[in-house]
């Protein structure tokens, strides 16, 4: 049985660094600086286990304390989303989002956002967030060139779309900050979204 766990609530620091899709622990210092700007009040973790195993994560925080570029009104950011594989298609993503927004409700979200890239990425990608009800609100050139084990796309310049769902009618979509560039050290999902 799935069961969702409020990591900062229960004050877990071990599975607060914990990273799905590294299987492990993330420890890096940029990783620790944004969890200590972001604090207990706004930062929320969420994992999904089954039987003990960790098999689902989200983080979210309002838009105004994103880890990237973007300015909204009253939203919610997820700065991740991951799901293993072998547990896809069973409408955890959406329970985990629907957790995030249980959260916030305080908050009086308008909507969630989130950031995705190209489809020929093998994650992140838009069309995995359209099918859970996102559409792009805004897009942008990263200025970064994939470098990887995929030879056919050596040298493509990757995109960045922000993504949002609406949750009112009368939502404010969100937009990224012009002349700001997109970049993330923290995060093993987005490695093609760092230079140094």
């Amino acid at each position: 049985m799935i069961e969702i766990k409020n990591i900062v609530k229960e004050g877990n620091r071990e599975l607060l660094y914990y990273c799905l899709p590294r299987s492990g622990i993330v420890n890096a210092k940029s990783r620790r600086a944004y969890l200590r700007s972001v604090s207990k009040r706004w930062f929320r973790k969420f994992i999904a286990l089954d039987n003990g195993k960790p098999v689902a994560q989200a983080e979210c925080v309002p838009i105004e304390h994103a880890p990237f570029p973007v300015k909204g009104e009253r939203s919610i950011f997820i700065n991740c989303l991951w799901i293993d594989k072998d547990y896809r298609n069973q409408d955890i993503a959406q329970k985990i989002l629907n957790t995030c927004i249980n959260e916030y409700k305080k908050y009086s979200p308008q909507g969630i956002a989130t950031i995705a890239l190209d489809d020929w990425l093998p994650w992140l990608q838009v069309s995995q967030f359209i099918k859970l009800g996102f559409m792009i609100s805004d897009a942008k050139p990263t200025g970064i060139k994939y470098s990887g084990i995929n030879q056919q796309f050596e040298g493509r310049e990757i995109n960045a779309y922000l993504l949002f769902k609406s949750l009112t009618s009368d939502a404010i979509w969100p937009q990224f900050i012009e002349g700001q560039r997109i970049r993330t050290r923290f995060c093993p999902g987005y490695p093609y979204l760092y230079e140094e």
